[in-house]
């Protein structure tokens, strides 16, 4: 996945993970495709960009800090202040979700929000976002409108094949450049 990823990218830094719906393994993908874009020296950010169900946090074992949602909302944070190690390797970083906002679909949308990513590309050779289902809400699109590549999680046994094809309708409405699907088996 990650060599087919490389071609793919054709320069890009930055990478949506998503999927239809809950529980189809897109966060422990991205875990894993950070880690291994890692082993290769590059250095790597991973988003928490779940607002409503944030699990990288919990799946790396950090303990919850300030994240994405303070630093839209306090225009004092820098972004080196929600920055933090991510523990599974020394060239993996992690932006924490933070606070659940009352309104994450308008944080991921906001101007600032493109600011944000174009000026961390600076700092890092891959940016992987783990963001929230598609068909579950409308945050997944926001952020696809400013960051178009996207890998698409599916899960055997736990997938369903009219929600996958609603949400790859929608991520092409949305104009996303769909890098590919990783397909994982039922146990994970």
């Amino acid at each position: 996945m990650r060599t087919n990823l490389e071609f793919s990218l054709n320069g890009g830094k930055t990478i949506v993970m998503t999927s239809s719906m809950s529980g189809e393994g897109k966060s422990y993908v991205a875990l894993n495709l950070a880690v291994s874009l890692a082993l290769l020296d590059k250095k790597v950010l991973i988003m928490e960009l779940d607002l409503r169900k944030p699990s990288v946090t919990s799946k790396l074992g950090l303990e919850t800090q300030k994240g994405f949602s303070q630093y839209v909302v306090r225009p004092e944070l820098q972004i080196a202040e929600i920055i933090v190690r991510s523990g599974v390797h020394d060239f993996v970083d992690v932006i924490q979700a933070g606070a659940i906002p009352p309104n994450p679909a308008e944080l991921l949308s906001s101007k600032k929000f493109d600011a944000f990513i174009e000026q961390i590309k600076e700092h890092y050779d891959y940016i992987v976002i783990d963001t929230p289902p598609v068909n579950a809400v409308a945050d997944a699109l926001s952020v696809v409108a400013s960051v178009k590549n996207v890998v698409f999680i599916c899960r055997c046994g736990i997938s369903i094949t009219s929600e996958v094809k609603k949400a790859i309708s929608a991520l092409e409405f949305a104009h996303a450049k769909i890098l590919g699907f990783v397909t994982i088996d039922a146990q994970g």
